[in-house]
């Protein structure tokens, strides 16, 4: 994690537990009827998925407390959603009256990820992923609709999704083109930007994390998959080794 394609395939996080018993909605304090109308469709999306109705979901305020234990989804338009602002030093791109922005990126490890990060990239596109190149832009003007995946500041293994709207009346254009396009690969990584009635989305260069239970030969594969390039430098200095013992053990 994170990864939006999977939120928007099956509902993940969310729909682990098929009732929502562990996920909070935070919607402002007085929705209006297009925010209600989205809180809806989501819900019903995520029913589709499992099978079984959102009987246990929680729906809290913009004040409320970010607890362990439980997964977020946030809903809101950008002028209306204290929420949004309570996270901003999380988040790695932001969206306001006037457009997204993307912090920058700075450190040896973030370096680092950004390496892998486009080598990640070349190799989905060789692939046939369809995963947007670049950064986040308002080259198109503000996009409709912002969604973000972060990792819960409360828990290690838990997730915040934001939905992001640049106005109500970008709820039903949100919710149309999503519903109509969450079986494709439009929706990946971990931002995604609705501009002219499509998905473009990015991999930022963030920290990830790992949610569920995984056994260690599975998580050793995960480790070698994504520091291929250690694992060649090691086999590369292995056969040098093999001919100095070999040596050793001769004399």
């Amino acid at each position: 994690m994170p990864n939006l394609e999977l939120f928007a395939n099956a509902g993940f996080p969310f729909t682990q537990l098929a009732d929502l018993a562990e996920t909070t909605v935070v919607l402002p304090a007085v929705p209006s009827p297009e925010e209600i109308v989205l809180y809806l469709h989501l819900m019903s999306h995520f029913g589709a998925q499992t099978g079984y109705p959102a009987l246990r979901v929680s729906v809290a305020g913009p004040n409320t407390v970010i607890s362990k234990a439980r997964d977020y989804l946030i809903l809101d338009t950008i002028a209306n959603q204290p929420a949004f602002a309570s996270l901003d030093a999380s988040l790695p791109v932001t969206m306001d009256s006037n457009g997204v922005h993307v912090k920058p990126a700075h450190s040896y490890l973030t370096a680092v990820s950004s390496i892998q990060a486009a080598v990640s990239r070349r190799w989905s596109a060789m692939l046939g992923n369809d995963a947007t190149q670049g950064q986040p832009s308002n080259v198109a003007g503000v996009p409709d609709a912002l969604v973000e995946e972060i990792e819960s500041p409360s828990s290690p293994d838990r997730s915040i999704v934001l939905v992001e709207l640049k106005d109500n009346a970008s709820a039903d254009v949100f919710a149309d083109v999503f519903l109509d396009r969450s079986q494709t690969h439009d929706i990946t990584g971990s931002v995604s930007l609705l501009q002219m009635s499509k998905f473009a989305s990015y991999p930022m260069n963030g920290e990830t994390y790992r949610v569920g239970n995984i056994s260690w030969y599975a998580m050793m594969r995960i480790w070698l998959t994504q520091y291929f390039l250690l694992l060649l430098l090691v086999t590369a200095l292995s056969f040098p080794a093999a001919l100095w013992m070999r040596g050793w053990l001769a004399r």
